[in-house]
């Protein structure tokens, strides 16, 4: 098969031997991989970090199910997979687990052709959804775990959601869902113009967004500096909460006076990746809302490109300041069979 895989620092497109899945495990024919945010923190930077030699990135994943029996049906792939055994498990913490081990990055992942994924991390298509829409999972279970586990009070005030990439918009999709009035704040509409359209929520600029005017705030913007977060501290009111989504850069350090912060009653949390807690967890909750279809998703799919096209699809999504450029970069095999 063609892979992606990681040597000396470098992306390299490449041939392997297609993988081997074990009895608790499913062969996945990729079809849809997803380039995330974190996929990108990663790739772009020159060497590019990773846990060794020859890692295989890509952890938003949708393909057929190719193991004996498997009939070829389109599945999604929870790309977490915990030991199952430690407090945090139990608990449906999976996120914490101390053995937590992803796909993309401890294992081999989706930017390639075939892939495997234990057999409790895939999950099959439900009917009627669009399959390229999958690739959303991932960032919206982010989404639902940072909502429904880290907002207070639950489901009730005005929240404001800073940036406008997939996983703002994912943010503000199940908070509106969940009963929040919504307004996302972004530095530039242009680029989310095909998504807002489809969410009943605001949207205005960075710029006019009314200081103390929210109970809640999620930062879910690009971790370069610490301006998203400071704006977060700016826009919620004395004794709201502000949930930190965004995945910063390592060496941010945040300028803001802490007294001032913790004066004010603020709660400051952070959400990292999702859990378990409820039910079947949030993975789940996301594959069952992307099964409705929802107009909002459509545009956040992404521009496709071929598989073997990862620099060109890279180089479009982070294009600069051009309001063209697309929200999401979506990976497809360029072999028919495999979509």
């Amino acid at each position: 098969m063609k892979a992606w895989e990681v040597r000396d620092g470098v992306p390299v497109w490449t041939s392997a031997e297609p993988p081997e899945p074990r009895p608790d495990e499913t062969l996945i024919e990729v079809a849809f991989s997803g380039i995330c945010g974190s996929d990108l923190a990663k790739i772009t930077k020159r060497p590019v970090p990773g846990p060794g030699d020859g890692w295989r990135p890509g952890h938003e994943i949708v393909g057929r199910d190719r193991t004996p029996g498997g009939r070829g049906a389109m599945s999604l792939v929870d790309p977490l997979i915990p030991c199952g055994d430690c407090a945090c498990c139990e608990t449906g913490d999976t996120h914490l687990c101390p053995a937590l081990r992803r796909l993309g990055w401890d294992l081999p992942g989706g930017f390639a052709e075939y892939v495997v994924a234990p057999k409790a991390n895939v999950w099959a298509l439900p009917e009627g959804a669009d399959p390229a829409q999958g690739v959303l999972a991932d960032a919206l279970a982010v989404a639902v775990h940072g909502v429904r586990c880290g907002l207070r009070p639950a489901g009730a005030g005005r929240l404001a959601v800073i940036g406008s990439g997939p996983l703002a918009w994912c943010s503000a999709a199940y908070a509106v869902a969940s009963g929040w009035s919504v307004t996302v704040v972004v530095r530039d509409p242009r680029r989310s113009s095909a998504v807002a359209p489809h969410i009943a929520c605001r949207q205005v600029l960075l710029s006019e967004a009314p200081v103390g005017g929210f109970d809640a705030v999620i930062d879910a913007a690009s971790g370069r500096d610490d301006l998203p977060l400071r704006a977060a501290l700016s826009l919620v009111r004395d004794g709201g909460s502000v949930l930190v989504q965004n995945a910063y850069d390592p060496g941010v350090r945040l300028g803001a006076d802490l007294r001032d912060v913790f004066r004010r009653s603020v709660s400051l949390t952070g959400s990292f990746s999702y859990c378990r807690r409820h039910g079947a967890g949030d993975f789940r909750t996301a594959v069952d809302l992307l099964a409705a279809r929802p107009d909002w998703a459509a545009p956040l799919a992404g521009r496709r490109y071929p598989l073997g096209d990862l620099p060109a699809a890279v180089a479009a999504v982070t294009a600069g300041t051009d309001p063209a450029r697309p929200l999401k970069a979506v990976l497809v095999p360029e072999d028919p069979s495999h979509g």
